[in-house]
């Protein structure tokens, strides 16, 4: 999802996973806290 009000274009996130098969979970670590923040979620 885009956010008008956030226009850096080096904010964000990608990944691929080729021919992987299966569930996957993203998540990223919140800066200063160290605890994990889920991304996003591929069914597979």
């Amino acid at each position: 999802m885009a956010l008008p009000k956030i226009n850096d274009p080096n904010t964000g996130w990608n990944v691929e996973i080729g021919d992987r098969v299966g569930p996957l979970d993203a998540y990223g670590l919140l800066s200063g806290v160290g605890r994990p923040c889920r991304l996003g979620h591929l069914a597979g």
